[in-house]
């Protein structure tokens, strides 16, 4: 039978909070990778399984990685729904075959140098941090994906960080760009105050253009164009100008479409090539595997705190502030309450690495 409210919260309340232990963080300190080999072989050594096959046997679903887990308001409160609390997803890596999980694992970690520059190596805090962030946002298959959605479910995307569609629609270059895309000829000039919010009018379609498709004159707004991409699911146009800069300005690779790109924007003001660079373009940019670390590290290196930048000692990383596990995920999801739920999703899978000798599951067995 399904828990009550008081239930749920009794038995998260009597696990909160899981800790880094400071013996343990000694015992690890010493524990250096470099690329995604290293990563493998050390778990294979430690566990007899991949990272991903121990992850799957030994926590997907399970814990703090279950359904179980309600999701709570600024002040602590479960937050509801229709009368029933709102839990985390369930998750487990999945997406791919598991050959190719696992050399797409083994391909983004030898990016390690890249990703956490300008360090070269890293702790494992540090990559439990990172792909616990990947196991949310993309199933921990890592590779670049898309945040699937209606426009409907976008359009809370069209607010500050982007620039919102009533101006798009009314900006000159925006309409050079994508004036000939379907819906154009209803909402070009268009003046209603609905496109200023965030609740999606009626009579607009909602629906996104099939794949393959060319995208409609609705869809290439920022609160859609610039939806979550890549690992880390990088999100708003001031993130997709970080990246853009970078790659006009700092890119020393020889990936032909990145370079092809760079000269058909090249002279151009990073603004105007925001606004007329289309779907299209950035599925493309983010298909490219070298982009997918850059823009983790971007975005994480962006931050007046890079985030990624953990703390060597177990009172910082067990707190809120700059150096912190907690930060890694409130970083990604601007929400407290998901912050302190990874930092217990990182801590169980440190508890099953010998942190806290056996992995507290007491969450397990309550189903909804």
């Amino acid at each position: 039978p399904s828990p009550s409210l008081p239930q749920l919260q009794v038995q998260r309340d009597a696990i909160w909070p899981l800790r880094v232990r400071p013996d343990f963080l000694s015992s690890i300190q010493d524990m250096r990778f470099r690329n995604g080999t290293e990563i493998h072989d050390w778990w294979l050594a430690r566990t007899g399984q991949s990272f991903i096959e121990w992850f799957n046997a030994k926590h997907a679903r399970r814990g703090w990685w279950s359904g179980n887990v309600p999701r709570r308001d600024k002040a602590g409160l479960p937050l509801m729904k229709d009368g029933k609390p709102r839990m985390y997803r369930s998750i487990h890596i999945d997406g791919a075959p598991a050959g190719v999980l696992q050399a797409r694992f083994v391909s983004f970690w030898n990016s390690i140098p890249v990703i956490f520059a300008p360090q070269r190596e890293i702790g494992l805090v540090q990559f439990l941090s990172l792909m616990s962030i990947a196991i949310n946002e993309v199933n921990g298959d890592l590779v670049s994906h898309s945040e699937n959605g209606t426009l409907k479910y976008m359009f809370a995307y069209n607010r500050e960080g982007n620039r919102l569609a009533a101006d798009l629609f009314n900006d000159p270059a925006f309409n050079e760009a994508h004036g000939g895309k379907p819906l154009a000829a209803q909402l070009m000039g268009s003046k209603s105050p609905v496109w200023r919010g965030r609740e999606w009018p009626a009579g607009v379609p909602e629906k996104p253009s099939p794949k393959g498709a060319t995208p409609s004159y609705a869809e290439e707004a920022d609160f859609y164009k610039f939806r979550g991409r890549g690992v880390i699911q990088t999100t708003f146009r001031e993130a997709y100008k970080v990246l853009l800069r970078y790659l006009m300005t700092k890119y020393a690779g020889s990936n032909p479409v990145l370079l092809a790109y760079r000269g058909r924007w090249s002279g151009q003001d990073l603004e105007t090539v925001l606004t007329q660079s289309s779907n299209q373009d950035w599925d493309r940019i983010f298909e490219q595997p070298e982009i997918v670390p850059i823009a983790v590290h971007l975005h994480a290196s962006s931050r007046k705190n890079n985030y990624l930048h953990l703390a060597a000692d177990a009172a910082t990383l067990n707190g809120e502030g700059p150096g912190s596990i907690y930060m890694v995920g409130r970083a990604i999801s601007g929400s407290p309450d998901y912050g302190r739920t990874f930092t217990q999703r990182v801590v169980q899978l440190l508890d099953g690495l010998g942190n806290a000798g056996a992995v507290r599951e007491v969450l397990e067995d309550y189903a909804m």
